[in-house]
């Protein structure tokens, strides 16, 4: 059976110390980055706007490289392949085992 152990005093002390300093600082964050604003009275409201510009792209696409050494040096070296029955004739039918055991 599981007994529940006690905390000494001394541990006690040092969690309640740590336990209230996160939620001092969790606190304190929240209120400085979305709170502390929202208090100012009178504040103008001031927005910077930029316009974008956009650079134009290039998309000429130069053909000049395919007339050189390493494009032209290419060859074809490509054989075919001879067409014929691939497959079976069903593919979702029962594969007969005994052809396998043979």
């Amino acid at each position: 059976m599981l007994v529940a152990k006690k905390l000494n005093a001394t541990k006690k002390i040092i969690l309640t110390v740590l336990l209230l300093a996160t939620l001092g600082l969790a606190g304190y964050l929240v209120y400085k980055i979305f709170l502390s604003e929202s208090f100012a009275i009178n504040k103008p409201i001031v927005v910077d706007i930029d316009k974008l510009v956009v650079p134009k792209i290039n998309t000429a696409m130069p053909s000049d490289f395919l007339n050189q050494s390493p494009y032209l040096d290419l060859k074809a070296r490509s054989s075919q392949l001879p067409s014929g029955r691939v497959g079976r004739s069903n593919p979702f039918g029962k594969i007969p085992f005994d052809l396998l055991t043979n």
